[in-house]
């Protein structure tokens, strides 16, 4: 990531209270309020926050040109896309994978401290504490900044009409394409359609560029 540009940065992991562990739906979910810390990156105007399982096709820019402008000048702090509706993940409204954000300190000790008292879904860890905390306080972005796998199995129609060239950020939910068993995980849910897409994303020969 040096190679290309990036600058690595440590952060103190964000823990989730200890009553609410048992209540997550997987142990991954457990140290994810870490990613509280973007609301506090205020040495940049804009960060744009990205899950690792996520792949870039596409130009980022207008997020930053159009999108953030927009957040600007409607004083919110925090855009990002509707999850998929008929995600297994019921008590989500947007997805916590991509988060284009607005940092401000005293916006972030608030989202600290209101860990253990705001009421939201602990199911799903950072992203119900979102979603509630920023209820009607967000911009939904298109679709094509956070398309995500579960498409293929809940939305065939938007998923067979969607072309690859129009996805910014696809993102891979479901199967990992890091994991050793991911085509297996593929295979058993009957969903190797989804698999395919690594290997055209790979058959796009994307490379990195810096922008001046």
């Amino acid at each position: 990531m040096k190679e290309v540009g990036w600058k690595l940065k440590t952060v103190p992991e964000i823990k989730m209270p200890s009553y609410m562990i048992p209540q997550v739906d997987s142990p991954r979910f457990i140290p994810l309020f870490t990613k509280l810390h973007i609301f506090n990156a205020t040495r940049y105007k804009a960060v744009l926050f990205l899950d690792s399982d996520m792949s870039v096709l596409g130009d980022m820019m207008p997020l930053f040109d159009r999108y953030v402008p927009e957040l600007r000048a409607r004083r919110l702090n925090l855009g990002w896309v509707h999850d998929q509706p008929y995600s297994v993940f019921k008590g989500s409204s947007a997805n916590a994978g991509m988060m284009l954000v607005i940092p401000d300190t005293r916006l972030f000790l608030d989202l600290v401290g209101s860990i253990t008292t705001l009421q939201f879904d602990v199911k799903m860890s950072e992203q119900g504490f979102l979603n509630k905390y920023f209820e009607n306080k967000c911009l939904l972005l298109p679709d094509a900044y956070n398309y995500n796998a579960v498409i293929a199995l809940r939305n065939q129609t938007l998923w067979k009409a969607t072309e690859l060239s129009s996805i910014v950020i696809f993102h891979h939910t479901i199967a990992k394409p890091f994991y050793t068993t991911a085509d297996i995980v593929c295979l058993y849910n009957n969903h190797y359609h989804i698999c395919q897409i690594w290997k055209k994303i790979d058959q796009l020969n994307l490379t990195v560029t810096s922008r001046d």
